[in-house]
């Protein structure tokens, strides 16, 4: 087998095991998380790593205390410790339930803070679900690239006379 057409093969194989790890790891992760809310303080959960998949948030308060909830990525945290600013991915204000979906756009360390204007518990429930983006992205480009390098080690081989002539 030529080089080419080996590396090409290689990749093929690459992306066929990259797509069933993507396929096993689509199963949905779910997460939960409660903590006592004291009035007028920010709360903040610790870091999650989450890849680019769906997630689907789901939220309660004691008594039908109003909070408000925000979904920050790792610069979006470092903003708001350094200078207060928030510039939340995800926000929910004076909301004392909810379930709300979104699509995480990137790999990173998210985290979730709140503030409460009265003193309550608060218990908030994370599924993730669906394919990850970036490795499916992965895959289609060792995809194409494995099948360019394996049809082009066929389209560039010199056609040689000597196989189909007998000696």
């Amino acid at each position: 087998m030529k080089p080419m057409r080996r590396i090409g093969v290689f990749f093929i194989i690459l992306a066929t095991s990259l797509f069933l790890v993507t396929i096993y790891r689509s199963s949905p992760e779910g997460l939960s998380y409660g903590s006592h809310l004291l009035a007028g303080r920010w709360t903040e959960t610790r870091p999650f790593l989450w890849p680019p998949k769906d997630i689907r948030i789901m939220f309660s308060t004691t008594n039908n205390q109003e909070i408000s909830l925000y979904l920050l990525d790792a610069q979006g945290l470092n903003d708001w410790k350094s200078t207060g600013k928030l510039n939340p991915l995800l926000s929910f204000e004076n909301s004392s339930t909810g379930i709300y979906a979104y699509s995480i756009p990137f790999r990173d360390a998210y985290s979730l803070i709140i503030l409460s204007r009265n003193e309550t518990f608060i218990e908030i429930d994370l599924t993730l679900y669906g394919f990850e983006k970036d490795l499916l992205v992965t895959v289609e480009a060792l995809t194409i690239l494995g099948l360019t390098l394996a049809v082009a080690s066929f389209i560039i081989e010199k056609p040689t006379f000597r196989r189909f002539i007998k000696t």
